[in-house]
């Protein structure tokens, strides 16, 4: 399926959902085969030498050298673009959308016109650049030969796999005329056929895309391994690697793509909801041929047990990686410095092997630099322009629009790789197999004190990914999930090994999604601890301290990579320490609260699952449609999340007895503060063994604190969490760290990003309820329920889609003031606002929804949104709900100008709809009134100032 089949699908869903969509299509497929010697196996561009470090240049706009391989393509005819804008002759020339897609369309027929002028006289073109007879003709000038000859004899097709022999040029059909059989035909293919379906058995190999983070672009190939082996899987990779980085709100750091894309249909997409500053081309300009200087040409360095490369960037230059490395390694390359860090497979590392894997260096452009800052689209942009770098005659046609480009190869031969020696410790990645035989792609990464050699064993860290991220590869983040999570070097560098991994069902793992369930991506981790205990051939990875077969483990990560830590710590006893960032208790609670379809964000999860060519549990999709079509979960569908939670009517979280420390955002409304109270409440784990944080962040957007303080969060979230592993996993002589101080109980920050804490969670705080409304007969009146208009959302602060699940204040909405009556200076709301009003009406609506504003920013407190369960049968009835939990401080700070009414700041409003539960069957009227609600507060001296730079260190007993 192309890229942008795959959009418009997601988009037509994401219609039916209240989304909302954005659909484009274009019919342009491409396929490119590996350029390789049959009877060698030695990949295009690598020599078969094994000296050091080898750049091979294999394609370059403009003028080439080397050999570029076999590649064989079907141009597109190229697009149409379906939607509101379109440009004609009456357009002005200015900088509009409608302008730049009348522009881009010219742009789009003067490129398609010099392909078909490259056509012969029997409707054949050519489709490869090779040098002939050891000659060093241009491409334009082959193009203009083969334009001259168009009245000669042409050469009788052939077919794209007979195109493999250098020296030649590869001649396919003209695909132009037959776009209607084109598109039949690939409906039928067993790719499109696959993509509708979904892998129930584990054993057998799978498709599997392999996602990477922002600075990885990684392969899209067919993996066979043998389950019990440990081996890496055997990878046959595309030299058009296509990643299709898209939406990530679950995880913070998205998917293969199949190996058909169009994406010159997205970039017109694109341009058509952005104005982007295009010159005027002419096709002399166009087909012009560029003077290509582009250099990559980075140093191999071996560093803290990672084998990488530095480069000298180049101004105005961008670095992407074209094909993961050869023998199922991975590579991650900035794409700012074109430096790399490399993991070679675990069969690499043994043999003292070598692997290749591509580069392209690009001219960065005011177009592409337009395109990339476009909500969505711009998310895909990269790896567009990878297909488009990689594209004969389109290339060099294009390079005044995208800029001029250079693939090298890179070979790291382990041999020539400064330092390093066999045996010394080194990150790796290696498949793992679990037990139903699925297998694991899993990386590790020695702690510096191993690779350094002052230590011979350090405890482990499992670091899981969240939704639709493939685990982490990039050793040189100092921290991930939007600053939650500490990244590799600050685990490593603090004496800790580090081990991340593919979920199942993802990227380069094999098997089936299940949600973070105990009994399969539970088992998996706990398939991964042994693994790291049984293979001895690396002493540094097992440490055994405690006891035989028992080593010492922590777990970090946030989003699906803190529900991971409860599901593998209830079925592992080896885990010793968790810190489960923004996870959840029940999803029913979090995706369906109150038995209102958490619209938004669930279309989001989807579109995640379905870019990434994710292989899930079918009946995931279903709950979601319903979900989103009729608002509501069947029991079966209620079931499934329940089984993917720690909480719940199949509770475990009980049986988890080890220390956990909690962190949870204030602005999350995904997962919102009340699951961490939840959670908290259920654990199995003696209280002084139980911390809490709530930070502004999440799934969801802090719009209340500045770069400055965001910096300053982050770094405080980095040091606790590693005071908190050390605290309960010991140190390099084998006990834990006595010198780390109390960490406190609970801490969290206010809507103003002051840190404070306190010595008890928030479920035990004593103060009394502060009454938000002293005259609830005076407050309600008629609300009209009609979906969108005038209700909650979207946060018009936030681009699209993110800003659909945050809530907005409300034009269509019963107001009423929150006027507590203050007896201290300062006074700490914390927890969930209790509300309750009496109503009646009729409609088909089953929820109206409640939110606090801060009058005084106009934003709503923690961005969240409670929907609140009604019935419009016209009999009175009265409401009664807890809010979700917010963190609000009262201070006489307020009693200045700029805020004058210390107890007025905040407004209760009662909202027709919201666009994170958005409902379009929803309508009907509703009278409200005696609406009263009370704010949670601390007792006297329960919270205190909190530090954001504590010295762990010096706080010891």
């Amino acid at each position: 399926m192309s890229a942008a089949s795959y959009i418009g699908r997601v988009g037509g869903l994401a219609v039916a959902l209240g989304v909302g969509s954005a659909v484009f299509t274009g019919a342009g497929i491409a396929h490119a085969t590996e350029g390789e010697d049959p009877g060698s196996g030695t990949p295009a561009g690598q020599e078969e030498s094994s000296g050091t470090t080898t750049n091979t240049t294999t394609t370059t706009n403009g003028a080439e050298t080397g050999d570029p391989g076999t590649i064989d393509f079907k141009l597109p005819r190229l697009f149409d673009v379906i939607g509101r804008h379109r440009a004609d002759s009456s357009t002005p020339n200015s900088l509009t959308a409608t302008s730049i897609v009348k522009r881009l369309s010219e742009a789009a027929k003067r490129v398609t016109d010099a392909i078909e002028n490259a056509t012969d006289a029997d409707n054949t073109v050519v489709r490869s650049t090779t040098r002939r007879n050891g000659s060093g003709s241009s491409l334009s000038e082959q193009l203009s030969e083969r334009a001259e000859s168009a009245g000669a004899e042409a050469s009788p097709p052939r077919k794209p796999e007979d195109a493999s022999v250098a020296g030649t040029t590869t001649v396919v059909s003209n695909q132009f005329a037959n776009r209607a059989a084109v598109a039949k035909d690939w409906i039928a293919s067993p790719s499109a056929v696959a993509g509708r379906s979904v892998n129930t058995t584990p054993t057998t190999p799978a498709i599997t895309p392999l996602w990477t983070p922002p600075r990885i672009i990684a392969p899209f190939g067919t993996m066979q391994a043998t389950p019990g082996t440990g081996s890496t899987a055997v990878r046959t990779t595309s030299p058009l690697t296509v990643v299709l980085g898209g939406l990530n709100p679950f995880a913070g750091n998205t998917p293969g793509a199949p190996t058909s894309v169009n994406p010159l249909g997205l970039i017109v997409a694109g341009a058509a909801r952005r104005e982007i500053g295009v010159d005027s081309y002419t096709p002399t300009a166009l087909l012009a041929p560029t003077t290509n200087s582009l250099i990559y040409a980075p140093t191999p360095t071996f560093v803290h047990g990672v084998i990488g490369g530095t480069n000298t960037p180049e101004s105005g230059v961008m670095y992407l990686v074209v094909s993961q490395p050869s023998g199922g390694g991975k590579v991650t390359v900035d794409p700012t410095t074109g430096s790399y860090s490399f993991l070679p497979d675990l069969a690499t590392v043994t043999s003292n092997g070598s692997e290749t894997f591509r580069v392209v260096a690009a001219e960065t452009t005011p177009f592409t630099q337009a395109l990339t800052s476009i909500p969505v689209i711009g998310d895909l942009v990269d790896d567009v322009l990878i297909v488009l770098y990689q594209l004969p005659v389109v290339n060099v046609v294009l390079s005044p629009i995208i800029g001029r480009s250079k693939i090298t190869s890179i070979t790291v031969d382990l041999t020539d790789v400064p330092d390093y020696q066999q045996g010394d410790p080194v990150a790796f990645t290696v498949m793992v197999p679990s037990d139903d035989g699925v297998m694991i792609s899993t990386n590790y990464f020695p702690a510096w004190s191993v690779a350094d050699g002052s230590a011979t064993e350090a405890p482990t860290i499992l670091n899981g990914p969240g939704l639709a991220t493939a685990g982490n590869i990039d050793p040189s983040a100092p921290s991930t999930v939007d600053g939650l999570v500490p990244g590799i070097s600050a685990l490593t560098s603090a004496g800790y090994n580090v081990v991340t991994w593919d979920p199942r069902g993802e990227f380069n793992s094999t098997g089936r999604l299940e949600l973070d369930s105990p009994e399969f991506e539970g088992q998996d981790v706990k398939n991964i601890i042994s693994w790291v205990v049984d293979n001895r051939m690396y002493t540094y990875a097992d440490m055994e301290s405690e006891a035989t077969g028992d080593p010492w483990v922590g777990m970090v990560g946030g989003s699906y990579g803190g529900g991971i830590q409860w599901a593998s710590s209830s079925v592992d006893p080896r885990i010793d320490v968790i810190t489960p960032g923004i996870s959840w208790n029940t999803l029913t609670g979090s995706l369906y609260t109150n038995e209102a379809f958490k619209t938004s964000y669930s279309s989001l999860l989807l579109l995640d699952l379905v870019l990434n060519g994710a292989r899930i549990n079918p009946e995931i999709y279903a709950g979601i449609i319903t979900g989103g079509i009729f608002g509501i979960l069947t029991p079966s569908q209620q079931a499934l999340l329940n089984r993917s939670g720690p909480g719940g009517p199949d509770a475990y979280i009980q049986d988890i007895v080890i220390p956990a420390m909690l962190i949870q955002g204030t602005v999350d409304v995904l997962f919102p503060l009340q699951q961490s109270i939840l959670n908290t409440q259920g654990l199995g784990t003696p209280a002084e063994d139980v911390k809490m944080i709530w930070y502004c962040g999440g799934h969801g957007v802090c719009l209340t604190m500045n770069d400055a303080q965001l910096a300053q969060q982050e770094a405080f979230l980095r040091q606790t969490t590693i005071a908190w592993l050390d605290t309960y996993l010991p140190e390099a002589d084998g006990s834990p760290d006595s010198e780390v101080g109390p960490i406190p109980k609970f801490q969290y920050v206010d809507q103003n990003g002051d840190l404070w804490q306190s010595d008890v969670l928030p479920d035990d705080f004593t103060g009394a309820a502060l009454v938000g409304v002293p005259d609830p007969a005076a407050t309600g009146g008629l609300l009209p329920i009609v979906p969108v208009l005038g209700g909650s959302g979207p946060q018009t602060l936030v681009p699209l889609p993110y800003s659909l699940g945050l809530g907005a204040p409300a034009s269509n909405a019963i107001n009423v003031p929150i006027t507590p009556t203050l007896t201290e200076d300062t006074t700490y709301v914390v927890g969930s606002p209790h509300l309750t009003f009496d109503y009646s009406g009729v409609g088909t609506s089953r929820h109206v929804y409640a939110q606090i504003v801060d009058k005084n920013t106009g934003l709503v407190v923690g961005n969240i949104v409670t929907p609140v369960d009604v019935t419009l049968d016209g009999t009175q009835r009265q409401a009664v709900v807890d809010m979700e939990a917010i963190a609000w401080t009262y201070t006489d700070a307020y009693g200045t100008p700029t805020h004058p009414n210390n107890y007025n700041d905040l407004e209760l409003q009662i909202t027709s709809s919201a666009t994170a539960y958005e409902n379009f069957t929803s309508y009907g009227f509703i009278e409200i009134s005696n609406v009263q609600v009370t704010l949670p507060t601390a007792g006297a001296g329960q919270v205190t100032a909190g530090d954001w730079t504590p010295d762990y260190d010096a706080i010891s007993a």
